[in-house]
């Protein structure tokens, strides 16, 4: 990372939110995606800096397993085009210029899409999953494609398939001596191992959730059909989801309403909500 871009990283502060603003100091990686992207669309950092500095993070932790494929020359150049529809005056989108990484069983054009089976290695999807599609018009840059449990199917990440010479599994963001979780696990320790603001997993019994619990990211399931299911690999098409992951509930939210099309619900009052957990968890 340069000195601009270091620089940049320690003072993206003013005109962010009033939450924000408060804060000094802060690099990139404390950044929520939002906040991202109205650093980007006001001209504090460019996109491309923002993609080499996630790019760089990405780089520096390969014995995690979190990524199947990383894409540099692509992310980079999907970067300059969005610096350069930003200078041109163009309206700011939700997230313009802010990396994703993508759970490797979700058809993105340009990369295998494996879903964590050495079988698939080769598979080349002619078209974008729908969903990706809405994330990349809402501006978002896909790094790469997240690691998993093999074809979606199991709880630890622990795939024999795709990982580094001396380490098998996709390994937890805080102690490498432990399983991930699953399925979604590299999505999961990717976002805990603070290597992508925002990430895109699937769920069907808990594959957002439960390594979201145990990398310290938050994994949402949404009900089944409020996202297109189509090219996703399926386990259970009655229960099989894409699912937004995060480090903020903010962010969370974002993505829902950008892959669902529909707006947030107006936050209710502290007391007027009840909580619940279900004896199942």
């Amino acid at each position: 990372m340069n000195k601009k871009t270091a620089l940049l990283a320690l003072t993206i502060t003013s005109g962010i939110s009033n939450s924000y603003a408060a804060e000094a100091l802060s690099p990139l990686y404390t950044l929520s995606a939002e906040q991202t992207a109205q650093a980007i669309c006001s001209k504090q950092v460019t996109s491309q800096e923002v993609v080499k500095y996630w790019l760089q993070r990405i780089d520096a932790r390969p014995q995690l397993n979190a990524f199947i494929a990383v894409d540099h020359r692509r992310a980079l150049a999907e970067a300059k085009k969005v610096d350069a529809r930003l200078s041109s005056g163009r309206e700011c989108r939700p997230l313009d210029g802010v990396p994703i990484a993508i759970k490797d069983n979700i058809q993105v054009v340009g990369f295998a899409n494996t879903a964590g089976t050495p079988a698939l290695r080769h598979f080349m999807p002619k078209a974008n999953a729908p969903i990706i599609d809405k994330l990349e018009a809402a501006g978002a840059i896909i790094l790469g494609k997240t690691n998993m449990h093999e074809l979606a199917f199991g709880v630890t990440g622990y795939n024999l398939g795709y990982h580094t010479k001396d380490v098998i599994g996709i390994r937890n963001a805080f102690d490498q001596s432990r399983i991930s979780g699953g399925s979604s696990s590299g999505s999961a320790v990717a976002l805990g191992a603070r290597m992508v603001p925002i990430a895109l997993g699937t769920d069907t019994g808990g594959s957002t959730r439960e390594p979201c619990a145990l990398n310290g990211c938050l994994g949402f399931r949404p009900t089944v059909g409020r996202y297109s299911g189509q090219g996703i690999t399926p386990i259970s098409p009655t229960r099989d989801t894409a699912g937004p992951m995060a480090n903020t509930v903010g962010d969370v939210v974002l993505l829902d309403s950008i892959l669902s099309g529909k707006n947030p619900l107006p936050a209710k009052p502290a007391n007027g909500i009840r909580l619940g957990l279900p004896d199942f968890f």
